[in-house]
């Protein structure tokens, strides 16, 4: 869309010393007057041409908007198809790093090392809690 155009100005009318006042003549009215409408006529036609820009301007936005919306609605979309089960659960993605093979496996390697540590120090088998956690972790990936 080219730039819009400056407003249509007419030349400044005449100035007249003030030192002598004269009075203008009919014949001077006449054309004051004929040059006004000719300026009136011309504004007329620039703000026409400026609001059938701006009306343009209004429907091209409009259809990027609807545009817009659609592409938005079928990437959403299909990003809901690409989620695995545990990143619908769970929006964000904390708990599928928590819930991953790589945490579960480093869980079960520190509490092996634990229970090593405690039965060489004869502090005894691992506690009840440990055992349920580690039995709980080995159904998790039994499934």
């Amino acid at each position: 869309m080219p730039p819009l155009p400056p407003p249509p100005f007419s030349s400044d009318p005449p100035i007249l010393p003030t030192s002598q006042p004269i009075t203008p003549t009919v014949e001077d009215l006449e054309k004051r007057v004929a040059a006004l409408e000719c300026d009136n006529h011309a504004l007329k036609q620039w703000g026409t041409g400026l609001h059938a820009d701006v009306m343009t301007v209004q429907a091209q936005l409009v259809f990027q908007n609807v545009e817009n919306e659609h592409l938005h609605t079928g990437l959403y979309w299909k990003e809901q198809k690409q989620k695995t089960a545990r990143e619908q659960v769970a929006p964000g993605g904390k708990a599928i790093r928590a819930t991953g093979t790589d945490t579960l496996d480093a869980m079960k390697t520190i509490q092996a090392k634990k229970a090593a540590t405690t039965q060489l120090w004869g502090k005894g088998k691992a506690g009840p809690s440990q055992q349920a956690l580690g039995e709980m972790l080995s159904r998790e990936e039994a499934h």
